[in-house]
C-alpha cells in the first residue's frame, strides 16, 4: 500500500512541494488542494488552475521533453539542468512545437554563446567575493561540457587555475575579448 501525505496549501510553491514530498520525502503521493465546501462539485479545470501539474525529471533534449510530456500528460515541463547544459534548449523545443526546424543562430551556437558567458562572469563578479568567483564559471561550463567539445576545452583550461584573475585571461582569450570583465575586477 502506498504512503500517502495531505499538504494543504494553495500557492506558487504547491508543485514544487508535492515533488519535494514525493521525491524526498518517500511518499507515493502528495495532495496539497484545498477541500472547498460547495454545494455542488467543481469542475477538475477548478484545481488545476490553482496547482497545475509540472512534469520533472531528466530533460537534456526535444526527445526528452516529448517523452515526459507523453509519459506524464502534463502541459508544462520543468527544464532544469537540461537548460543549463544546452541554453538553447527552450527554443529548440519552441521550433519543435511549431513543426519548424532549429536553425542555430549565426556563427554557431557556441559563438553565440560566449558572449553570455562573459556577460555571466561580469553579473557574479559584481557581486561575489573574487575568491568564489571563478567556480561559478567552471560550475556552468562544467554542466556545458555534455553538449558543446569548445565547453570541454575552455573547462579543461580553467579548471586547474586557482584565482579569478587567472580564469578572466583565458576566458576574454576563448571570447576574443580584451576587456570587459577586467573592469569588474578593479574593485
Amino acid at each position: 500500500m502506498g504512503r500517502l501525505i495531505l499538504a494543504p496549501m494553495e500557492g506558487l510553491a504547491d508543485c514544487v512541494l508535492r515533488d519535494a514530498l514525493t521525491r524526498i520525502g518517500g511518499f507515493d503521493e502528495a495532495v496539497s488542494e484545498f477541500v472547498r465546501v460547495s454545494g455542488s462539485l467543481l469542475p477538475e479545470r477548478t484545481f488545476r488552475r490553482f496547482c497545475p501539474e509540472l512534469a520533472n525529471g531528466e530533460v537534456w533534449n526535444v526527445a526528452d521533453y516529448v517523452r515526459i510530456r507523453a509519459e506524464t500528460g502534463c502541459e508544462d515541463v520543468m527544464l532544469g539542468r537540461g537548460a543549463v547544459a544546452d541554453p538553447w534548449l527552450a527554443q529548440r523545443i519552441v521550433t519543435h512545437l511549431e513543426g519548424r526546424e532549429w536553425t542555430p543562430p549565426e556563427g554557431g551556437e557556441w559563438a553565440a554563446l560566449l558572449p553570455h558567458l562573459v556577460h555571466f562572469w561580469e553579473s557574479v563578479h559584481a557581486r561575489v567575493e573574487a575568491r568564489y568567483v571563478h567556480g561559478r564559471l567552471k560550475l556552468w561550463l562544467n554542466a556545458l561540457r555534455r553538449a558543446y567539445p569548445e565547453a570541454e576545452a575552455l573547462y579543461q583550461a580553467v579548471r586547474p587555475l586557482p584565482t579569478a584573475a587567472a580564469v578572466e585571461s583565458v576566458l576574454r582569450q576563448a571570447s576574443g575579448r580584451s576587456g570587459g570583465a577586467g573592469a569588474a575586477m578593479q574593485r
